[in-house]
């Protein structure tokens, strides 16, 4: 089976909140389509915002708006970032709590009929109807908002007469709204999972036990289609989801795999989105600027492409292979190039960071070149050189993290290069890390706002920054393993200089500040990239009592005149931050 291990590891992640865990369970990938429930009231309308693509309707239409960082995703486990999620959503996108019926407004969310949605693992309520003949004609629903010349048309008329999706009690079907993280889950869940699972208590402190979505959200947990580590201790059911994140639920959902591949999108290398194209369910668009494929992956998916794209994911699951070489000659879609890179450090430093802050357990990469040649001997030592930078400048992500590196021959005479991420620290598992730097980022989002209040430039920021980590925070003189992280920092209150570090970097960060940590062989502090200049912060050496000190709070690199404790350091290029 594949991704045992994981499914299990999220299995036994869920123990202490899922009820009733005795029932065999079918995970994802080896689970099959329950067609049935996919035709049954229950399943939920939710809204859509797709890939109406270059041709045609082949790919996400993808807004214009923040098109996220391109980076280098490389050839990863199913991970990757969610991204950020943006602004919470709107009215129309569809109420699939049990109990609403049709007289909602036409700004309430839109009805779902007889939803009765399974809250109880063992009781999945089978529909009693007489299943229509297979001749008898299909009904396609018609909204006055969904016009045929629309690249969604086809997809949302479809999914329509499927029951999966429905429109307003207008009339319209709203198909630029947005679509909740709980209604998003719920048509993941209700297409691909045979039993449902019920929480005996809090899963998040916003998820309540007893909440229309919080069985879906458990569910959701249970097969591995969430990382917990993406949300920390708050879930937020009805914020809007982002094509990012509903891209990494999908290839969780599947099972996919990732990485392996150069991206054809000009602003994201995320390697779920990558493989979504791949398997034709995630297309995005042309930009008619530029001629470039773009993905908008921090830009919110609509009802028109959340119809579009869980169409094709049915139509993948059910047809495979042949479904995507259909897809393909239909729309001529061009095949992926075989990623090769990274070879220099700088973008080894790319794919560590990267991995790190989406929690992933290994990146693979296949070169053309022989596995114990020159070649993989000096992308072994930049791959080398690139560890050390990524561990340097971010200790929030590389504190305590060990990476093996192994290269072994491939089919074709090049060789693989795989990297897998441990703990180096014996009281640290690396999915306790992992979940202690989702758990620090998640308190650094909400402190940031706070610290900067009324802060214009990036230098305040920092200086605001530096004073409340050296207010707040303890040196811990026991150099306990929590001491390192930022989680120590934020979250217990105590460090030394790589807490302290990882800390400053986090909130900076959260601010818009562009910071990265340097180091000699005995010390560690923070520099800042304002306007070109380098500036200093040593919050570790002005928490030296009270009031607090700023000897070192954003000297400039001009000005720095370095001691004993600040020589023989390193300072990173700018494009580094």
């Amino acid at each position: 089976m594949k991704n045992t291990i994981r499914r299990l590891l999220a299995v036994l992640l869920c123990t202490f909140m899922i009820a009733s865990l005795a029932a065999p369970l079918a995970f994802a990938e080896d689970a099959s389509l329950d067609i049935s429930d996919l035709f049954k009231d229950d399943v939920i309308n939710s809204g859509d915002k797709d890939d109406s693509g270059d041709s045609g309707n082949t790919g996400d239409s993808g807004n214009s708006g923040n098109s996220g960082n391109s980076g280098n995703s490389g050839s990863s486990g199913n991970s990757g970032s969610s991204g950020s999620t943006g602004g919470s959503t709107n009215n129309s996108t569809v109420d699939t709590r049990p109990g609403n019926g049709s007289s909602q407004t036409e700004t309430d969310k839109p009805a779902t009929g007889t939803d009765t949605d399974k809250t109880d693992e063992t009781d999945k309520t089978e529909n009693n109807e007489q299943k229509p003949d297979t001749e008898t004609p299909v009904t396609y629903p018609e909204f006055y908002d969904v016009k045929q010349e629309d690249w969604f048309y086809n997809d949302v008329r479809e999914l329509a007469a499927m029951k999966v999706i429905e429109g307003y009690p207008n009339g319209s079907f709203q198909p630029e709204s947005n679509v909740t993280r709980a209604e998003f889950l719920k048509l993941v869940v209700t297409l691909f999972c045979d039993q449902y699972f019920t929480p005996d208590g809090y899963m998040f402190e916003d998820v309540a036990p007893d909440e229309w979505y919080t069985p879906y959200i458990a569910t959701s947990i249970v097969y591995g289609f969430i990382d917990l580590n993406d949300y920390g201790t708050t879930f937020s059911p009805d914020q809007a989801i982002t094509r990012r994140e509903a891209a990494k639920i999908i290839v969780n959902a599947l099972g996919a795999e990732t990485g392996g591949y150069k991206t054809p999108f000009a602003d994201t290398a995320d390697h779920n989105i990558v493989a979504l194209y791949r398997l034709c369910i995630m297309q995005g668009s042309i930009d008619p600027a530029t001629g470039e494929r773009c993905f908008y992956p921090d830009t919110n998916i609509t009802r028109a492409e959340t119809a579009t794209v869980i169409l094709r994911v049915f139509k993948y699951a059910v047809h495979g292979d042949e479904y995507i070489s259909d897809f393909k000659d239909t729309y001529n879609i061009p095949e992926l190039e075989l990623l090769y890179s990274p070879q220099t450090a700088g973008e080894f430093y790319n794919e560590f960071t990267n991995a790190w802050g989406n929690s992933q357990a290994f990146l693979i990469y296949t070169y053309p070149f022989a596995a114990g040649g020159e070649d993989m001997r000096r992308v072994k030592e930049e791959c080398y050189g690139g560890f050390l930078l990524a561990a340097e400048h971010h200790p929030e992500l590389g504190t305590h993290v060990m990476t093996d590196i192994d290269i072994t021959p491939a089919e074709n005479g090049g060789a693989v290069l795989r990297l897998d991420f441990s703990s180096g620290q014996s009281a640290y598992t690396y999915d306790l890390l992992c979940n202690e730097r989702s758990l620090a980022k998640q308190q650094a989002i909400l402190l940031a706002p706070i610290i900067t209040a009324g802060c214009t430039s990036a230098l305040d920021k920092a200086g605001a920054i530096h004073d409340y980590l050296a207010e707040t925070v303890e040196y811990d003189y026991s150099f306990s393993p929590a001491a390192f992280t930022a989680h120590g920092a934020l979250i217990d209150g105590s460090a030394v200089c790589q807490g302290y570090c990882g800390a400053f970097n986090l909130l900076c960060e959260a601010a818009g500040v562009q910071a990265l940590a340097v180091a000699n062989r005995t010390h560690m502090w923070n520099v800042v990239l304002q306007d070109g200049i380098l500036y200093h912060f040593d919050v570790t050496y002005d928490d030296s009592g009270t009031p607090v000190q700023t000897l070192y709070r954003g000297v400039p690199q001009s000005e720095f005149v370095p001691d004993a404790d600040h020589a023989d350091y390193y300072l990173p290029e700018p494009a580094l931050f």
